[in-house]
């Protein structure tokens, strides 16, 4: 059965600030780092919850990569949101269809915040081609999980060949702090 992730009525509490400028990497992993998280059925709803959060005004997301066990974001918040509750609220959209593929979000998540003077295009870069890197599939071929803005794709399908030197940060965001809200 096809589980998909449904809007919520509002359930607003404070939290930690977030600069509505610029932007946030994130990376969101699944429990025990299981694999599962890249199969058609879980790529469709979590594309299709990233989409309802933004219809919903609590983010605008520029491109999205599903791995097999993560999954990286770059989104742009509106100034009334917290990146905290954001995540906590898409998270909980999605709770539902992992719980049926067996799999678990791990709590927190890795969070850059991305200034808006910054050079885009790694970051961009990085998402595009994780999962060649990983070599999850061919070059020639399409990764289903993979999804850019259109106002974005306009720019960076003449680069996503470019060749590209990744900041330190970048290459290591495993070793980035995790947001935990709990532990606030």
């Amino acid at each position: 059965m096809t589980c998909i992730p449904v809007r919520e009525p509002d359930l607003f509490h404070p939290t930690r600030w977030s600069a509505p400028e610029g932007g946030h990497f994130l990376t969101l992993c699944v429990e025990g780092f299981w694999p599962g998280l890249a199969t058609t059925l879980l790529n469709s709803q979590l594309h299709a919850a990233a989409h309802l959060m933004s219809l919903d005004h609590y983010w605008h997301v520029r491109t999205v990569s599903v791995l097999p066990h993560h999954a990286h974001l770059l989104i742009t918040l509106p100034d009334h949101v917290e990146l905290p509750e954001v995540v906590d609220r898409f998270k909980a959209r999605l709770e539902p269809c992992l719980d049926r593929s067996g799999l678990r979000w791990a709590r927190g998540y890795f969070d850059r915040r991305m200034h808006p003077t910054e050079d885009y295009l790694p970051t961009f870069l990085y998402v595009f081609r994780c999962p060649y890197r990983e070599k999850l599939i061919a070059p020639s071929e399409p990764w289903p999980g993979y999804y850019c803005a259109e106002s974005d794709w306009d720019w960076l399908a003449p680069l996503i060949r470019t060749p590209c030197q990744f900041p330190e940060w970048l290459l290591q965001w495993r070793f980035y702090a995790v947001a935990d809200r709990d532990a606030s």
